[in-house]
């Protein structure tokens, strides 16, 4: 055995894993099999600390951050919890305290158990009862800043009747209720509520957070210790968070240590009626003299422990095993399943992901099989019930040709996946369209799926440039569409040509270019005609942009079809031209000092240097650290630079002003 190897690979694995999830919302592993990891990683950590890396994730608290977002700093450092993953577990982690707490009766303790959210944890920063600054996990040290966001969801107060400062912690997530609600209306579902959450805390439009009204629950509040002696236990903590208005969990359980295992088992039979998504619950300590005692690693605190419940899953007979294409050609397989009933629903498919998944399970049709549904849209199929298995079941061969266009399916370089060429594959052509009305893209309300393929078969849409030829004319005939559903959608096609340069770049579907590379291929060169004329070589001397971006953003534009399609969406008078965010831009525009040079000096009572210069940037001045002849204001605070204000007369500044008369 390879130790130092076995370490790194499994650092590599679970950093990767962790990076999905927590950035880019997709869940590569269950939750189970990333702790069973996480375990053996702990263990060799254990037994050979020399091979232990700088970036295991042993040692290391939350995820990176996303580039795109403004990074703020915590006050004090947001920790993790550590999961127990079965009863023996949590037994340990009470002997750990018994342990370091000595001669403390553990019986006579008193633990609050709460649910554990699955949500986005966040830290809210409130000065003078005012929101003043919202921040992410993140790393736990340093988080992404979504303020403008956290103030559009309405549970969460935006003035408290507290004028020290306060920091407030808690879990922001979608209930179940209101996740359905949005994929009823959603073009392209979300997978599950937690990453629905997770993105939507992270856009850069407000608005967007506003419409899909999510919720909030608190459950810690972080301030000086001399602010502190009021608050001696955790049920006081959650008593303040609600007296000063703040969503709390109504039934949070306070119980000895002896009651806590009946409390778990009571939580697994109700979970299922509670309206958000919990996969587990958090026991802590009540009593807050005891957490300085035991206190913490650079990960977890050692006065609460995570227990995780074990997944439901329901075993169900495989009865088919079939493809389908996207808009670039992948297949992706999918299980036709026997029906059963898993987490209140009755399921009768699954996905199998690709070729290397079904042949790792080594699947074959007749098999009994372990599904999960962790509120994803469709569960997965994880393992095959081999015991079950009926003798003589012939190992499952992959297709051989596309199901709907009949062409030779072509495989991958690494043969994991299957790919159909045929560019004019009615399947590839219908996800595409789906894909160019999605939310993210062109959002034409009223194009949903089943429509699109409506269209598609009578011949009414073939390419994205049919959407804007359709007419009154052309729909009337069609089952289904009234005057009234008509004029919406022609309504809401025409409301789309407004859209700004990314969300139609985002919409073309180019290989490899997600919706934040459009976006920053927007910001970079304002017009697609700038875009079209670049070469590989100008394309990767932009940051983050490698060569298989470059290369795809040219290959594309170098077809004559595509570059007929943006003649085309020309004519139809669609924006091909960056448009700045709105709400950024109103505010902007509105301020004195938009697009104005300012240099600041002195100190300022209600703002520190970085968040002055921050919120100056917000309202669009330019900062600069000298004076010159090219400078419109110098912002005055206390003790101000002398040099700087002998500087405004010789070189004949506006004006100087006080910050808090433009903030």
């Amino acid at each position: 055995m390879n130790t130092k190897k076995d370490i790194k690979e499994l650092v590599k694995l679970l950093n990767n894993y962790s990076d999905s999830y927590y950035n880019k919302n997709i869940s590569l592993i269950e939750d189970k099999e990333y702790d069973l990891l996480l375990r053996k990683l702990e263990k060799l950590e254990e037994q050979y600390p020399e091979f232990k890396l700088k970036n295991s994730p042993t040692s290391k608290v939350g995820y990176k951050t996303l580039d795109f977002l403004e990074k703020g700093k915590h006050n004090h450092k947001m920790l993790s919890l550590q999961n127990a993953l079965n009863f023996d577990e949590l037994d340990k982690f009470f002997e750990r305290i018994q342990k370091d707490l000595k001669d403390t009766n553990l019986e006579k303790l008193q633990f609050t158990i709460e649910p554990k959210i699955d949500g986005v944890s966040i830290s809210l920063i409130y000065e003078k009862g005012i929101l003043i600054e919202a921040i992410t996990r993140g790393d736990g040290f340093v988080g992404e800043i979504v303020t403008q966001n956290v103030l559009q969801i309405n549970s969460i107060p935006k003035k408290i009747n507290y004028q020290k400062k306060l920091t407030v912690r808690g879990e922001i997530f979608s209930t179940l209720s209101n996740f359905k609600r949005v994929n009823e209306l959603a073009i392209k579902p979300f997978s599950n509520p937690r990453n629905f959450a997770s993105g939507t805390i992270r856009l850069l439009n407000p608005q967007i957070v506003k419409e899909r009204n999510l919720s909030a629950y608190f459950y810690q509040v972080v301030f000086d210790k001399e602010d502190n002696k009021k608050l001696k236990t955790q049920n006081d903590v959650l008593k303040l968070l609600k007296e000063l208005g703040f969503p709390i969990y109504q039934d949070t359980i306070l119980a000895k240590r002896n009651k806590i295992k009946e409390a778990l088992i009571e939580y697994t039979f109700v979970r299922d009626k509670i309206d958000f998504e919990i996969d587990g619950v958090v026991i802590k300590i009540n009593d807050f003299s005891k957490y300085e005692i035991l206190g913490e690693t650079t990960k977890f605190p050692k006065w609460a422990i995570a227990y995780k419940f074990p997944p439901e899953i329901a075993i169900t007979k495989l009865l088919d095993i079939f493809p389908t294409i996207g808009r670039t050609g992948l297949v992706s397989y999918n299980a036709k399943l026997e029906k059963v009933n898993l987490l209140n629903t009755n399921v009768s498919s699954a996905t199998l992901h690709n070729l290397e998944y079904i042949k790792k399970l080594d699947l074959r049709i007749g098999d009994f099989v372990e599904i999960k549904k962790s509120g994803e849209i469709i569960p997965k199929v994880i393992k095959v019930v081999k015991a079950k298995r009926s003798p003589g079941l012939k190992k499952w061969k992959e297709e051989i040709n596309c199901p709907v266009c009949k062409e030779e399916l072509i495989f991958s370089k690494t043969k994991n996946d299957q790919y159909c060429i045929n560019e004019n594959c009615a399947s590839r052509k219908i996800n595409v369209l789906i894909h160019f009305v999605s939310k993210k893209a062109m959002e034409i309300d009223g194009l949903g799926e089943k429509i699109l393929h409506t269209l598609y078969e009578n011949n009414i849409i073939k390419n994205i440039d049919d959407i804007y030829f359709l007419t009154k004319e052309k729909l009337q005939n069609l089952e289904g569409f009234q005057e009234r559903r008509i004029s919406k959608l022609l309504s809401a096609i025409e409301q789309s040509k407004k859209k700004s340069l990314e969300n139609v770049l985002f919409g073309l579907g180019i290989p490899n270019i997600g919706y934040k590379t459009a976006l920053d291929l927007s910001k970079e060169y304002k017009t697609i005609d700038l875009i079209m004329d670049k070469t590989v070589e100008e394309l990767i001397e932009l940051e983050d942009f490698g060569e298989v971006k470059a290369n795809s953003i040219v290959d594309f534009f170098a077809k004559e079809e595509n570059k007929k399609l943006i003649t085309n969406l020309k004519n139809e008078q669609l924006n091909f031209e960056y448009i700045e965010d709105n709400f950024l831009s109103k505010q902007k525009k509105e301020s004195k000092l938009y697009k104005k040079i300012v240099v600041i000096t002195g100190t300022f009572s209600d703002f520190n240097r970085q968040n002055a210069e921050k919120r100056l940037n917000e309202i669009g001045a330019i900062v600069r650290k000298s004076i010159s002849s090219k400078t419109d204001f110098l912002i005055c605070g206390e003790k101000p630079s002398q040099n700087k204000i002998k500087k405004i007369a010789e070189n004949k500044i506006l004006k100087t002003i006080k910050l808090e008369d433009m903030l």
